[in-house]
């Protein structure tokens, strides 16, 4: 299962290939991005496997003196428990059932994530995917035109939202009127609400435990979500789009302008 939890109460300490990085201030060789004696920023230096001569970071991974490969990473011994537990102690959280690893990294350094980020993922139930991103799988639905009424929004948010006349030009003032749904704004499933609430706690648990920042979206109930940006993404696709919840849906599906839908796949 490649649970950190199990592998932390079994003590177990495998050999991991991680990012070779060297303190500027001690000399002392680390994978931590902090050194844990100087506790200031550590480098990412490399080997050539050819000449052995040790090199500064470069996206060419070529060595600067025979022109051979680098590497920027080697086998490391991790003890899991520590760095866990060392992990929830730095944000103060107690440690979820059961927190899923990966089998091995694949960015090129091999420079791993901070533990103390899938610590609050697990807590809320999130899984992400191997490019950074949480995502909510949604049925692609096409809407063109659609009333206040039926996406559960007041006239008032519409209004401060952009909506200031009907399809007929006329001021929105009731809820039964017909709006024409502006090509970046989106209906989501009220099924998603809960997922994008927990997303969002997370974020803004990540921003003050992790990076000392203020939260940023502070969502209290659903129609917090109202006005805040998402990124529409197709599945196997790497290019996202810019969406803008606007209400709600008792349907599955994600109904967005034909538009929006279509710039997803190209």
């Amino acid at each position: 299962l490649r649970d950190l939890v199990t592998a932390a109460n079994n003590n177990e300490k495998p050999v991991v290939e991680l990012v070779l990085r060297r303190c500027p201030s001690c000399g002392a060789k680390t994978w931590k991005h902090i050194c844990p004696e100087c506790r200031v920023p550590t480098e990412i230096i490399g080997v050539c496997r050819s000449c052995g001569a040790e090199n500064s970071y470069n996206e060419n991974a070529v060595c600067s003196k025979c022109g051979g490969e680098v590497v920027y990473h080697s086998k490391t011994i991790v003890n899991i428990g520590e760095e866990l537990y060392r992990a929830a102690r730095s944000i103060s959280e107690s440690l979820p059932s059961r927190i899923k690893g990966v089998k091995g990294l694949s960015n090129t350094p091999r420079v791993p994530e901070q533990i103390e980020k899938g610590i609050l993922r697990a807590k809320y139930g999130l899984y992400v995917y191997k490019d950074g991103t949480i995502r909510f799988d949604m049925t692609n639905a096409p809407l063109t035109h659609f009333k206040p009424s039926e996406i559960g929004v007041s006239v008032e948010k519409l209004r401060a939202l952009g909506y200031s006349y009907d399809y007929m030009g006329r001021p929105l003032v009731n809820s039964d009127q017909i709006c024409e749904l502006k090509i970046q704004d989106i209906v989501i499933p009220r099924k998603s609400i809960d997922y994008l609430i927990r997303t969002t706690r997370f974020v803004d648990e990540l921003l003050q435990k992790v990076y000392r920042l203020p939260p940023f979206y502070k969502i209290v109930r659903p129609e917090d979500l109202i006005g805040k940006l998402v990124i529409g993404l197709a599945p196997h696709t790497c290019a996202g789009v810019l969406g803008r919840i606007i209400g709600f849906t008792e349907l599955n599906v994600c109904f967005a302008h034909p538009f929006w839908h279509s710039a997803k796949r190209r």
